[in-house]
């Protein structure tokens, strides 16, 4: 690959050793590659200081095309490049002068039709989850038109490849390379037989209709609004649902492009994270 020219460093300014990092990586940039101009607006590479939840951050801060170069400075780092402050000068080098691999990890497009009107939209990296904060609800779940599973339990959840190493593996999803691009269907407590995640094809879409609930009004938004059932979007984005609500799932047009410095890293994380030998 060629190297980097344009650069925008990317760290929670609430977190003292990321701050200090990032005053670290601009001081070796500067110093050691002085024609590389950091620019905030339109960047060919992000620079990320953080965890996998800062990673976050920087995919839904719409730098299109802009490739993520993760250092990692939390606890798990599966979308960081590396993953250990030690070898954070040597790993960033390599970035700087090509030595990498481009991986474009899909995102979906969730949407909330109500009445036949679309009343909310967002992007997620990891998943769009629906849940009955209070409650039992009954939800439909169709493929391209096709009814394929009727779930009475807490939720459903829709995660990407790269989610399924996320909030998935608490609902017994399969874990599923990250540049593999499909859907991950799973329910979330269900009062019925368990049922298994289904792993569908990214040209799919999938729709989840509310079906019933019974309001409760124990909980409100910061707003006074009262919520029983709930959409979160990466948890950072939701919509309050109602019953007759239809929540689309679909393959965004626009990926998200990671930097990864050596091919067997994933497995690696796996093999970290989980104690596998």
């Amino acid at each position: 690959m060629k190297p980097i020219t344009r650069i925008a460093l990317y760290h929670r300014a609430d977190v003292p050793e990321a701050v200090d990092w990032a005053a670290r990586i601009r001081a070796y940039i500067t110093e050691k590659h002085p024609t590389i101009v950091f620019d905030d607006q339109k960047p060919e590479a992000v620079v990320v200081l953080g965890g996998d939840g800062t990673v976050l951050d920087v995919a839904h801060a719409h730098y299109t095309g802009a490739i993520i170069f993760g250092l990692n400075l939390g606890h798990v780092g599966f979308l960081t490049a590396v993953r250990k402050p030690e070898h954070f000068y040597e790993g960033l080098e390599r970035f700087l002068q090509g030595d990498y691999m481009p991986v474009k990890h899909m995102m979906l497009t969730t949407t909330v039709e109500r009445n036949g009107k679309t009343i909310f939209k967002a992007n997620a990296l990891n998943e769009a989850a629906i849940q009955n904060l209070t409650s039992v609800a009954e939800m439909s779940i169709s493929i391209d038109g096709h009814p394929v599973q009727h779930v009475k339990g807490t939720g459903v959840m829709v995660s990407t490849a790269t989610g399924s190493t996320a909030w998935a593996l608490s609902v017994h999803a399969p874990i599923v390379m990250p540049d593999i691009a499909c859907f991950i269907i799973s329910e979330i407590m269900d009062h019925g037989l368990p049922t298994p995640s289904l792993v569908i094809k990214r040209n799919r879409t999938i729709s989840i209709r509310i079906e019933s609930f019974r309001p409760k009004d124990m909980l409100q938004l910061k707003d006074g609004q009262p919520v029983d059932m709930l959409l979160m979007a990466d948890s950072a984005k939701s919509c309050v649902l109602q019953a007759g609500d239809i929540v689309y799932v679909r393959r965004s047009p626009q990926p998200v492009i990671f930097a990864e410095l050596d091919r067997h890293y994933f497995f690696k994380s796996v093999q970290e994270t989980f104690g596998l030998k």
